[in-house]
């Protein structure tokens, strides 16, 4: 890869935290950590060709990251793109897109830097990149950070008037169950690929699995297109990389329970995707 984008995206409001984009950490902004440690990344690399991008519908964080990194492009997001419920990679889609017009060049992949991970370091984002180069046959690098349940074990969710585990299991002891990790959204690597010839537009974490790398206690690197950790799994070849996985759930994040009916000859749709794949 010779050619990055670099993606800072945040939308203005937030209903859990209000405004947590534009707050403060340690006396200074959120957001001018995941830009230090993209200048960081870029000083190691003079090797590449580096854009960094902001995308967001918040004047207000506009107006702070051009006052410190005037550098950085501004790419006022669409009043379809700021709602709460639009998936983010239709946003990073949007910057990839606009990025390359303005440019008139293409980049060979985008890294996303979540604002709210103040904690996230130059070489948490140096191991990422080094992984993706290392995978050429991977779509996406992410980070995740350990789970502290386990569906397999202690967790239940809400069913009419009972509760149920989230996925019915055997397991008498954590240690019996699978590991699980929780996407923490800090770093992201994304092929080019992904974002201008997936024409089925699918979910980040359609094949998100279990192939694991430590890099600092705060992360670990997903490689994406692993096995599903279903216990009862009806197993086939990846359409996308011929890496087996679950038929039925595919991921623990797409299908959260698995079903006796895993190897059934019917067609589901992914969740959060629109790629129907049969079984």
């Amino acid at each position: 890869m010779k050619r990055l984008l670099i993606t800072i995206c945040g939308r203005a409001g937030s209903k859990g935290f209000k405004n947590k984009n534009l707050k403060n950490f340690c006396g200074k902004p959120l957001v001018y950590y995941s830009l230090s440690a993209a200048e960081l990344f870029i000083k190691k690399h003079p090797e590449l060709e580096i854009d960094v991008a902001l995308n967001t519908d918040s004047e207000d964080l506009a107006r702070l990251v051009a006052a410190e990194y005037p550098e950085v492009i501004y790419l006022p997001r669409g009043a379809e793109l700021g709602g709460d419920r639009v998936p983010k990679v239709e946003v990073y889609k949007d910057s990839f897109a606009r990025m390359e017009a303005r440019t008139g060049k293409q980049y060979d992949a985008m890294i996303d830097l979540d604002i709210t991970s103040p904690l996230r370091t130059e070489q948490d984002i140096e191991n990422a990149f080094a992984k993706a180069q290392e995978r050429e046959d991977l779509q996406i690098i992410f980070s995740v950070c350990e789970a502290r349940r386990n569906p397999w074990f202690n967790m239940f969710k809400i069913v009419g008037d009972h509760a149920e585990m989230v996925i019915e299991s055997q397991f008498t002891g954590r240690q019996q169950a699978p590991e699980v990790y929780d996407v923490n959204a800090s770093i992201y690597v994304i092929r080019r690929a992904f974002l201008v010839d997936n024409p089925d537009r699918c979910s980040l974490w359609c094949w998100a699995g279990a192939s694991l790398r430590p890099t600092s206690p705060a992360h670990r690197w997903v490689c994406c297109c692993k096995s599903c950790l279903c216990p009862r799994a009806a197993f086939r070849p990846c359409t996308t990389c011929a890496i087996t996985v679950c038929c039925w759930c595919w991921a623990v994040s797409a299908r959260p329970r698995c079903r006796t009916g895993c190897g059934r000859k019917s067609a589901k749709i992914l969740w959060q995707s629109s790629l129907c794949l049969p079984c």
